[in-house]
């Protein structure tokens, strides 16, 4: 047996809601559009309100978020912890100075998109995803997955992938140290693999 729909249940009233609940989301496409455009560098304005919205931007956020979560997760290892650890370790201003313009990443995969490496050839794992691991790495807490972040980025896809051809810093918005990130994440990489050398 049914059961009565309610009074002010209307299918016409419900319909409209469903309507005007995806007019509002496919206004985020062009929204996000107009937002990308405004907080890059004039000369890359065109480029990003091509690229914003295209499938091949959705398709790189898509194919890499499983890596990124892989590689750059610090609370993988911190879940195993009871969660009333107290303060954590302080950490220098300096340090603080050091990290603040890689925690300033929107995410926008711009990087990704102007790469020459990143392609099926190389799986070149990206380079907002190396910076994003040398800022967890210089976190007290992410440093706990530290060296398995390095040797994630020892393997294939790696920091020995980059050819610093350098579009990463021209097209970042953010005007992020992306190379010098680079270079510091594969000075960390051989230091581990030497000391893994030693110590396997």
């Amino acid at each position: 047996m049914l059961l009565p729909s309610p009074e002010w249940l209307n299918s016409g009233n419900n319909a409209w809601q469903l309507a005007a609940a995806t007019f509002v989301g496919l206004q985020s496409i062009p929204g996000l559009t107009i937002l990308y455009g405004g907080i890059v560098i004039p000369p890359s304005v065109v480029s990003e309100l091509m690229q914003a919205a295209t499938p091949r931007s959705v398709r790189i956020w898509m194919e890499n978020l499983p890596e990124w979560v892989t590689v750059k997760s610090p609370q993988k290892s911190m879940s195993m912890f009871p969660s009333d650890l107290g303060p954590g370790e302080r950490i220098t201003p300096q340090d603080q100075e050091a990290a603040y313009p890689l925690s300033n990443c929107i995410s926008c995969t711009i990087c990704m998109e102007v790469c020459p490496q990143l392609n099926d050839a190389t799986g070149f794992v990206g380079t907002a995803t190396i910076a994003q691991a040398k800022l967890f790495n210089m976190d007290p807490s992410g440093a706990v997955l530290k060296e398995d972040r390095l040797r994630a980025l020892a393997g294939d896809g790696g920091v020995q992938e980059c050819g610093f051809a350098q579009n990463c810093v021209q097209a970042c918005p953010k005007q992020h140290p992306l190379t010098e990130a680079i270079s510091d994440m594969g000075r960390d990489v051989f230091v581990q693999k030497v000391k893994d050398l030693f110590t396997r």
